[in-house]
């Protein structure tokens, strides 16, 4: 993914997580990541993620509990 797409994504999952935010309806949400320039499949997988992450608050992107890692690298705890 191109680093902007990813910057944008990130802030997605921000503004989709923050509690502020959460209040207000799902379709007005839709419609602001939207006019930000989100595809419908980035704006469904910024859902996910954000709703995962209010579930769990280890969630990564990646779909697993905890902080992500690479390969060889110890978890930073």
């Amino acid at each position: 993914m191109d680093p902007q797409r990813a910057e944008l994504m990130q802030q997605a999952i921000q503004f989709l997580s923050d509690p502020q935010t959460r209040s207000s309806t799902l379709v007005q949400r839709i419609q602001f990541l939207e006019a930000r320039g989100l595809t419908n499949d980035e704006i469904t997988r910024a859902i996910v993620t954000a709703n995962q992450s209010a579930i769990n608050p280890g969630y990564n992107s990646y779909g697993s509990a905890g902080p992500a890692t690479l390969p060889g690298q110890n978890p930073v705890h």
